[in-house]
């Protein structure tokens, strides 16, 4: 068996690539079409299935980028997967998470027309048509203002995220795990990410294979907390027992070195 703390940087990146498409190859089998073939959802199976929809769309971008010079690509992405998992793990912990998530949507629409339209009040030159965002306002926005103060008791400026938390609040309600991820690696991310020179001020070319390493070991165990996730709030283990067993295989898979390895792996899970 493969031991990811031996190896080069560069060759850590191959073997994390390779864990996450083993998960992404099991999820397109036996996850999403499952999710997919759910016709009629609930508002709380919505917004899960539309996170997984949104996971499974970065860990293929993820697959796609098989260049370190998408350092700051992977970096960001992986930090995305990390707050997915966050939105989900928080919604089994406040009452009537979903029907917040799935609001704020609306509240984000019609923030982004009124903001359409104000700008082409203030810049009349350059003749923006707001009329599709006009309309927009008009037939929307007293129903999602008024549901907006039931569901959050504040005015709709003071509604920053359908939580009412910012992301570290939120992480410091999860458990350890999701904590040491965000101290020990999407935090150190950030500085791939966002501007500002601190991510590229002096380091050696060597470092930036480290930094997709870390990048995509964040997103290997964000994409698999969601999964298992989902395979319990949607009960599919019901129909398949081995279902999380499947996805901790999927992950040490890539791990093996040979078909007795990969035999051992699958009888300690029980997969024989």
């Amino acid at each position: 068996m493969l031991d990811p703390g031996e190896l080069q940087p560069l060759e850590q990146v191959g073997l994390y690539l390779s864990m996450l498409s083993s998960l992404h190859t099991l999820d397109q089998q036996e996850i999403s079409p499952v999710l997919g073939g759910i016709l009629k959802k609930t508002v709380g199976e919505e917004c899960r299935h539309l996170i997984h929809v949104r996971a499974n769309s970065y860990v293929q971008s993820l697959l796609a980028l098989r260049n370190i010079v998408h350092f700051q690509t992977i970096a960001s992405s992986a930090r995305s997967l990390f707050e997915l998992a966050v939105d989900l793990e928080l919604m089994d912990l406040k009452q009537g998470a979903e029907h917040q998530m799935f609001h704020y949507m609306e509240v984000e629409k019609l923030r982004a027309a009124r903001a359409h339209v104000r700008f082409a009040k203030d810049h009349p030159h350059r003749g923006k048509d707001v009329s599709l965002h006009l309309g927009f306002i008009t037939r929307r926005e007293k129903d999602i203002e008024s549901v907006a103060a039931r569901i959050w008791q504040k005015k709709l400026d003071r509604v920053n995220h359908w939580s009412e938390l910012n992301l570290h609040a939120r992480v410091a309600l999860l458990g350890e795990e999701m904590q040491s991820d965000y101290v020990e690696h999407y935090r150190q991310l950030s500085w791939s990410v966002h501007s500002g020179l601190a991510g590229h001020m002096d380091l050696p070319a060597r470092a930036f294979p480290v930094m997709c390493s870390i990048s995509l070991e964040l997103a290997r165990t964000q994409y698999s907390r969601i999964l298992r996730k989902l395979v319990r709030r949607f009960n599919l283990d019901q129909a398949d027992p081995s279902l999380d067993s499947k996805i901790t295989y999927a992950q040490f898979l890539p791990l093996t070195e040979n078909a007795f390895d990969e035999q051992l792996v699958r009888a300690e899970l029980g997969l024989v």
